[in-house]
Order: C-alpha cells, then structure tokens, then sequence
C-alpha cells in the first residue's frame, strides 16, 4: 500500500527541506496539491517552475503588482476552495493518485497540507508530519490568509521542531524514518 508522508506549517518551516530529504534519501515521490494551481498560473502569466523553490515567489510581478505566492493563494483559496468546491485540491489529488502508477510500497510526500481536508485526506493513508520553526510565523504573501493559518494537530501526527541547521533536521527525520523499517 502506498504511504503518504504529509507535511504542514507555516511558510519557512522546512516542508520542502522535508520532503526533499525523503525523495533523496527514501525514494519517496514527491506530490503537491498546488501543482495544478502553479501549472495553471505558469501557463497564464509564465512563472517558471523554479520560481517555487526561490525567494523570487515573494517578489511581486512587475506587470500584476502581485507575488506568485499571492497568485497561488487566491486562485487556490478563493477561486478553488470557495467558489469551485471546499475539496476541489482533494478531488483532484484524488483523482492523480487513482490513475497514476504508484508502487505499493512507494512513500509520497506531500509538502503543502494546508487545509484540514487534506489533513483528512492524508491521514486516511499515511501521517502528517508538523514542522514547527520560531523564524517562520507566516508573514509571507497574503497575511493571515487561509491558507497559512496551518492544521490542528492530531494524536496521530508527528511533531518537530526545526530550530536547528539542516543537518539537525537530517538527524532527525533518520530517526523518524530509518532506511530499515518505514511502517506507519
């Protein structure tokens, strides 16, 4: 059965850092439940990909006036989530993982949990993981937009805090997820 390791916090807490560790180190796939939103907004206003990895997805668009990550959050939250339909990013996730050829085995993370659906939708096939980092307080993009409020913690979920350098943060995701044992 694919396992799905499902990152949430706020903006600079180390989701990516997170879940490129996994596929690098686990071989995980990696997934996102705002690729479509970024492949819709790079068709429409021509962000490159490698504008989501960068400082460059805070600047503001010359031509807009407004950041990629102020795009992504309004076409995500307020198009998406409230006027299409509260699970639109869950539905289409749903739909990937239903037609894509995914080992049983496989581990996918997820570094973009933002909504307590997609929590939901995670914690029915795997665990999320909370990045916890005092520098990353979520004045990024649209302040205190939706998006960025995080999801409530469960029993279930795993919680770390990222206050250390990368290595620290290494440390203990191989403590979390040994090459030897990956079973949650």
């Amino acid at each position: 059965m694919m396992r799905i390791v499902g990152i949430a916090g706020h903006a600079r807490a180390g989701k990516d850092t997170v879940a490129q560790w996994l596929v690098r180190n686990r071989g995980a796939l990696r997934f996102s439940f705002a690729s479509p939103i970024k492949a819709a907004l790079g068709r429409l206003f021509g962000i490159q990909p490698s504008v989501w990895d960068g400082p460059e997805k805070e600047c503001p668009l010359p031509h807009l006036g407004k950041s990629p990550r102020e795009l992504a959050q309004t076409l995500g939250t307020e198009w998406g989530r409230n006027l299409v339909h509260q699970d639109v990013w869950v539905l289409a996730a749903r739909r990937v993982f239903e037609n894509a050829f995914v080992l049983d085995d496989q581990i996918v993370a997820i570094p973009d949990v933002r909504f307590e659906n997609e929590a939901a939708f995670v914690r029915e096939r795997g665990v999320i993981l909370h990045l916890y980092r005092d520098a990353a307080d979520g004045r990024v993009g649209l302040v205190g937009h939706e998006s960025e409020r995080g999801v409530q913690p469960a029993p279930e979920d795993i919680m770390i805090s990222n206050n250390g350098t990368i290595d620290e943060l290494h440390e203990k995701l191989e403590h979390l997820f040994p090459a030897s044992t990956l079973t949650f």
